[in-house]
């Protein structure tokens, strides 16, 4: 497999432009001949989900938009596309995501979006920026996979994981668990638990109802699959903006390198430039720093200074922190009991922000569904009927902040490699005109099995 890079003007001379009706861009993907996935192309809404039978191809859709947010992440953080190896592709789809075995001569990925835009084709992947890249902010990714109890082993962080997704899921499990201690416990009313992290014993902690405290792994096989879920949203969408979010190391590097190149000044600047920043930072930018930054003849020199200093720390701390987050989820109703699937729906929508964040979820479950359409049927209603929804508030098994429109949520059902026809319409969701879900795959099972119990009834 070979992998050549064009950047900017290199390829696609047409960008989607930013969607007015969600505040958020729009991304456009098609796979063909990826895996089980003959031919999809869909545009990523705020509120994506991917349904269908085992080996249909959802977790491979799931891990190609994850690999298409990390590009655009990635390319933010560099200032462009010169940090793409050639075997970029392999690294981060094929080894991290374990596609090893899904990825042919006939694969072809193509995304488009308003920060990159890129094609995987005859194994070649030519990349460029998008028009409004000057102006996008980097945000979170998160994917969190279907192993996502793995955490709760005692033993994990001694087991050696290659490079894949999952070993970076254990490690933001890691990272993220330390925010929350027992002065900083997390309370999950909905499951009668508080969780917290003792640095000192490094255990898991669970809080029971009764002030009992238990380890994680002692818990049931629901509360280690549930458990971690609720912490990750917790901090993917509260504890980053409520709170000062680590830099790694390694991300600075990158972002002081690639401003260090975007602003270049002389020796003569070098103290304003301490003083202003920080030696250590300092010393990173002035690697490669080779002569100032021109500006018009008439600016004085201070002025010079003043200027480009201003714009470097605006734009370093525009791309050091994050902005929003996409979490992407496997089958969030692992090991669920179906009440406590549809509460942990209820609560992935009152946390994230449609305006900001994005979710891509793959379920096997009906009650995912029947939850997500209630409260896109609730936001249905309020619009009509705002009173008398108003009056339904305290008989409701969910609040408003849960109710999600619409049309800032696509549906799609997996079907023989391909996206199930709805009305005729290829490469469409499975929803009415109003957006709600209708007839669907776990509709149809249900059908065949009170089909069999009605016949076998009459006999009885």
């Amino acid at each position: 497999m070979k992998d050549v890079i064009l950047t900017k003007e290199g390829f696609f001379p047409f960008f989607y432009i930013i969607s007015m009706f969600s505040k958020k861009m729009k991304r456009h993907l098609e796979i063909k001949n990826v895996g089980p996935i003959k031919a999809v192309s869909f545009d990523i809404n705020g509120i994506s989900v991917f349904i269908g039978p085992q080996g249909a191809g959802k977790s491979t859709i799931a891990k190609i938009i994850s690999f298409c947010y990390w590009i655009e992440k990635k390319a933010l953080l560099h200032q462009g596309l010169a940090f793409m190896p050639l075997d970029f592709f392999k690294e981060h789809l094929v080894k991290f995501h374990k596609l090893d075995k899904y990825i042919s001569q006939d694969s072809v990925i193509k995304y488009t979006s308003d920060i990159v835009c890129f094609e995987y084709k005859n194994e070649l992947l030519n990349a460029s920026l998008g028009l409004s890249f000057d102006e996008a902010v980097p945000g979170k990714i998160s994917y969190i996979p279907s192993e996502r109890n793995i955490v709760t082993i005692p033993e994990t962080s001694t087991i050696a994981f290659p490079n894949n997704c999952l070993r970076n899921y254990i490690f933001e499990w890691f990272n993220i668990r330390n925010k929350y201690s027992p002065k900083q416990e997390m309370k999950i009313a909905d499951l009668g638990v508080s969780y917290y992290f003792d640095s000192a014993t490094k255990k898991d902690v669970l809080v029971l109802e009764d002030d009992k405290k238990i380890e994680l792994h002692e818990s049931s096989s629901g509360m280690q699959s549930v458990v971690p879920l609720y912490v990750l949203l917790d901090y993917l969408t509260k504890w980053i903006y409520e709170n000062k979010e680590d830099i790694s190391f390694e991300k600075m590097n990158i972002i002081t390198s690639s401003l260090a190149e975007k602003f270049r000044m002389s020796a003569d600047d070098s103290n304003r430039f301490v003083s202003e920043v920080g030696e250590e930072e300092y010393k990173k930018i002035w690697e490669l720093m080779e002569a100032i930054v021109k500006l018009p003849p008439s600016t004085t020199k201070e002025k010079k200074i003043d200027s480009v200093l201003d714009e470097y720390i605006s734009l370093r701390d525009k791309l050091s922190r994050s902005h929003f987050s996409n979490i992407i989820i496997e089958e969030p109703e692992l090991n669920l009991f179906p009440k406590t699937q549809t509460t942990l729906v209820y609560d992935i929508l009152k946390a994230i922000d449609m305006d900001r964040d994005g979710l891509v979820v793959t379920t096997h479950s009906p009650y995912i569904l029947y939850a997500l359409n209630n409260c896109m049927q609730a936001w249905l209603a309020e619009k009509n009927c705002p009173d008398a929804v108003d009056e339904l508030k305290s008989e409701l098994s969910f609040t408003k902040e849960s109710f999600v429109n619409p049309q800032m949520v696509s549906v799609w059902e997996i079907q023989d490699g391909e996206f199930r026809n709805y009305g005729g319409v290829k490469n469409c969701t499975i929803q009415d005109d109003d957006g709600l879900i209708r007839k669907n795959y776990f509709d149809s099972v249900m059908q065949n099995v009170m089909a069999d119990f009605s016949m076998l009834g009459s006999l009885y």
